[in-house]
């Protein structure tokens, strides 16, 4: 297979885009590829430099016109489709660590047109060490992008992933489950624990 590397490397990615970051996934991992991995692998990695092409330019545009809302549609589009495709592809990967570092690769990849959004680059940096802590969980609570020019448009995509409308959904499911509690409770004073409460919205609203 250490033959074919050059085929393939030059199928994902023939304009020679962030070469060193793609050269490493397929050589540092080659113990848990298995032939077809190869393909979809190229396949994935085409995908994800077509689409960041495509979403640096429309930030480029927006950077000079500012009328981001009008690029939503196209921008959402692009993304929905992108992430249809990879979720397919996916499932036709055998390793769960090979999905782990190809979603690694595509944030590497895809770094510079994410951190537009700093509810983005906030979760992928993780400050606190793990994902999704109380300034994140927040944030899909108040619902409402941050970000200026292109970011706004990933904020509004990630505010609107269906993730985000659970979370907020399990938030408000609580609260009126709370609320009905202490009201039909016959008891004169109640105790709530909330365990890794975050920022305890449910028992605060």
């Amino acid at each position: 297979m250490g033959n074919d590397l050059e085929k393939y490397l030059a199928l994902c990615n023939p304009d020679l885009i962030s070469t060193e970051l793609i050269t490493s996934h397929f050589t540092n991992n080659k113990s848990i590829f298995a032939e077809h991995d190869y393909k979809l692998q190229a396949y994935l990695i085409k995908k994800v430099l077509i689409l960041k092409r495509e979403l640096l330019r429309i930030a480029s545009i927006l950077e000079e016109s500012g009328e981001c809302l009008s690029y939503e549609n196209r921008v959402f589009g692009l993304l929905n489709v992108f992430f249809q495709e990879a979720d397919y592809l996916e499932q036709k990967t055998k390793s769960c660590i090979l999905v782990a570092k190809s979603k690694t690769l595509f944030r590497n990849l895809m770094r510079d047109v994410l951190y537009l959004s700093d509810f983005m680059k906030y979760s992928i940096e993780k400050p606190r060490g793990y994902p999704g802590d109380y300034r994140i969980i927040e944030q899909i609570y108040v619902n409402l992008p941050k970000s200026k020019g292109f970011g706004l448009l990933l904020d509004k995509y990630l505010l609107q992933n269906v993730y985000a409308e659970a979370i907020r959904y399990r938030k408000d499911e609580s609260r009126k489950f709370l609320r009905g509690y202490i009201e039909n409770s016959s008891k004169d004073k109640l105790k709530i624990l909330n365990l890794a409460c975050g920022s305890c919205r449910e028992i605060r609203e």
